[in-house]
């Protein structure tokens, strides 16, 4: 893609004629031909008469200038701007950037289906001010903000979230939008090279700090103008919602199957708020590209530690869950991307949901095999709320089968493995609490057996059941994501 062919800039400014004049001139040396907006909300004052008749000055049939009357303020002015943008792509930028070098065409290649945004990315709390800023919000997490002093945005996706508003972060409802759908890693991409040129953020952190820049200068000193008015505010009203969603997954020596555990969670149609990760491997598992929403919790083993430690894991986890929601979800297991999403949905009316009638593949000798029960689900498909974690917690010791345990509470141990009639598709607990339900038209999910790294426990790690031939029932079971498995074989 040509960028001059599908990308509108965008552009706020007031009073501040050397500066825009500075990056509109830098803007167009690399983009002759591209559409540029400008909303100039500058006064009537020796400063802003200059202002304008500068920008007066440059309007052409490629340089559109909107002039509301008064200083509309950075989020309100893109906003409004946006509004007349008519290509696929807007880029927001700042009136004190200086282009040194075009990134546009390589951005534009960043793009996919579902992209919201490519540029610099900030951690900041849920309010928009810088991480640490404001220790007392601290507690409630962070999330990622894609800076507007120059970033690319896809306009059909632009319109599905949050608009800018009148705010000192301007995209703080847009991320926050973006973040409480758990979509900020999968629809919003980092541009290397871009990030301010000078500063450091408030208070000093290592959120970011400025260095010089390849492609745009910006040295955060050209448009401090107090802000006017009170900000909006943030979603809602609510600027720092509870977590909805909790995924819990228990590693240790078992990378491979770690990293597509992570590209099923990061795919997920609906992402958890909170993954906490509670790894007991002798080899810790890279952290460096866990995404935004993970909570990382390192166990270290000890010789004291049971052959299997999974109870172990699951109680530390236990004290760090903040969601309404809560997934057992393990590292050699696939999820489609709906299995959040289908789960979430019956937790709604159910306190205890899972899948029954386990499906189990054994990559290595090329087997499979279904459990006929109905009357538990494994632990790796079962989900309950929050009001159901005492019931689980007065469950939690004992030997490394909890899952069986849950059931039971609903259940009863007796019926713990009862095997109902083959057409029955899903079972409701008498107390009304549960539901266990069969996906075998829709299938979300597959317990993937003899992969590298430390053995598990339970059905299917032995290989037992019938031999699949060409892999077909391993393509009937994940029809999307097959491929990825058929390459460990390969390799």
């Amino acid at each position: 893609m040509f960028a001059d062919d599908v990308v509108t800039g965008v552009c706020v400014t007031h009073n501040t004629k050397d500066l825009i004049e500075r990056s509109f001139l830098s803007i167009r040396k690399f983009h002759p031909n591209m559409k540029i907006i400008i909303v100039d909300g500058s006064d009537n004052s020796p400063k802003g008469i200059e202002c304008k008749e500068y920008i007066k000055s440059i309007s052409r049939d490629n340089t559109i200038s909107i002039f509301p009357g008064y200083n509309i303020g950075h989020g309100k002015g893109l906003a409004l701007g946006i509004n007349y943008v008519r290509t696929p792509f807007v880029l927001t930028f700042d009136s004190d950037i200086e282009m040194l070098k075009s990134p546009l065409s390589r951005m534009l290649d960043m793009f996919e289906e579902g992209t919201y945004g490519v540029g610099y990315t900030e951690k900041a709390d849920l309010g928009g001010h810088d991480f640490g800023a404001r220790p007392d919000q601290v507690k409630f997490g962070s999330m990622k903000y894609l800076h507007p002093y120059f970033s690319l945005i896809q306009m059909r996706e632009y319109n599905k979230y949050q608009p800018f508003i009148h705010h000192g972060a301007p995209a703080v409802n847009t991320m926050l939008d973006i973040h409480n759908r758990g979509l900020s890693d999968k629809v919003i991409k980092e541009f290397p090279g871009l990030g301010h040129s000078s500063g450091r953020s408030i208070p000093p952190s290592t959120t970011w700090v400025g260095s010089p820049r390849e492609f745009i200068k910006h040295d955060r000193d050209g448009t401090n103008i107090p802000i006017q008015g009170t900000w909006d505010k943030v979603i809602d009203g609510i600027t720092f919602p509870p977590k909805k969603i909790t995924s819990i997954t228990c590693t240790g020596d078992r990378p491979l199957t770690f990293l597509l555990c992570k590209k099923w969670i990061e795919q997920q149609t609906v992402r958890p708020d909170q993954w906490i990760i509670v790894d007991d491997g002798k080899e810790p598992i890279d952290t460096t590209s866990l995404p935004s929403f993970a909570k990382y919790i390192r166990r270290e083993p000890k010789p004291s530690d049971p052959q299997h430690t999974l109870i172990l894991n699951i109680q530390t986890a236990m004290n760090h869950i903040a969601g309404e929601k809560i997934f057992f979800m393990e590292d050699d297991e696939y999820y489609a991307p709906n299995y959040i999403e289908e789960l979430s949905k019956k937790l709604d009316q159910y306190e205890l949901v899972g899948i029954g009638r386990s499906k189990y593949y054994h990559l290595l000798k090329a087997t499979y095999y279904q459990h006929p029960n109905m009357g538990h689900a494994s632990l790796a498909q079962t989900a309950f709320r929050s009001s159901f974690l005492p019931d689980v917690k007065r469950v939690i010791n004992g030997d490394p089968f909890f899952d069986v345990r849950i059931w039971g509470i609903v259940n009863g141990s007796s019926s713990a493995y009862f095997k109902l009639d083959e057409r029955v598709l899903a079972n409701i607990s008498k107390d009304g609490r549960a539901l266990i339900f069969e996906d075998k038209d829709n299938s979300i999910y597959c317990g993937m057996k003899g992969m590298m790294g430390r053995k598990g426990i339970g059905c299917g790690h032995t290989g037992e059941g019938e031999p699949d031939r060409d892999r077909q029932k391993l393509k009937e079971w994940i029809p999307k994501d097959y491929q990825d498995y058929l390459n460990i074989v390969k390799n």
